[in-house]
C-alpha cells in the first residue's frame, strides 16, 4: 500500500492508472486465492472489461459496429488469459496468450477509431493499459513456448521430494 501512495505522487498518472492501482490492490472476491490474479496482463484485461461496457454505449451512438467490435476483443483478453493459464503445457498456454495478445492489438486499433465518440485523454489511457498488455505477452508467449512453466514446475517438485514431509 505504501507503495501506491508513492507512485501516484511521485509519478504524473491520469486518473485511469490512479483508479487501476487502486483496484487492483484487492482480488474480485471470486478469485481470492487465485494465482492467476498475479498475472499483471489478466489484472489489466479484467479492468478494462469493467471499462468497455461505458465506452461502447457513447461509442455505439455513431458507430454501433465498432462498440461491439471493441466490446468482443477487449473481453477476448482476459478470457484468452484465463483460459491459458489453466493449461499445463507453456506451447498450449502460449497458444491462448497469443490469442489475448492479438486482442489486445485489435482492441487498442479500436480505441484509435472512435474518434470523438470518447475524450481523448480516455482513449490515451485505455491505449497506455493496452500497450502494457501487448509489452506483456509478448514477453512471457516465447517463454512460455520454450517451457518454461513446465521446468519451474519440475524444480519446485525436485525441492518439495528433497526437502521430505514438513515437520510441524
Amino acid at each position: 500500500m505504501m507503495l501506491l501512495r508513492v507512485l501516484m505522487t511521485c509519478c504524473r498518472m491520469d486518473s485511469v492508472e490512479r483508479d487501476f492501482l487502486r483496484w487492483e490492490q484487492t482480488p474480485p472476491p471470486e478469485l481470492f486465492g487465485d494465482a492467476i490474479w498475479r498475472l499483471p496482463a489478466y489484472r489489466i484485461s479484467r479492468y478494462l472489461a469493467l471499462l468497455v461496457p461505458g465506452d461502447a454505449d457513447a461509442i455505439r451512438r455513431r458507430s454501433p459496429r465498432v462498440a461491439d467490435q471493441l466490446e468482443r476483443a477487449v473481453d477476448s483478453i482476459g478470457i484468452n488469459i484465463a483460459e491459458g493459464y489453466g493449461r499445463l503445457h507453456g506451447r498450449e498456454r502460449a497458444r491462448f496468450y497469443e490469442f489475448a495478445l492479438g486482442s489486445a492489438r485489435e482492441a487498442r486499433e479500436w480505441y484509435a477509431r472512435v474518434g470523438r465518440s470518447m475524450e481523448p485523454d480516455a482513449v490515451l489511457a485505455r491505449a497506455k493499459l493496452l500497450t502494457r498488455t501487448v509489452k506483456i505477452l509478448t514477453a512471457v508467449i516465447p517463454r512460455e513456448r520454450a517451457g518454461s512453466s513446465e521446468k519451474r514446475m519440475r524444480d519446485a517438485s525436485l525441492r518439495a521430494l528433497e526437502d521430505g514431509p514438513k515437520q510441524q
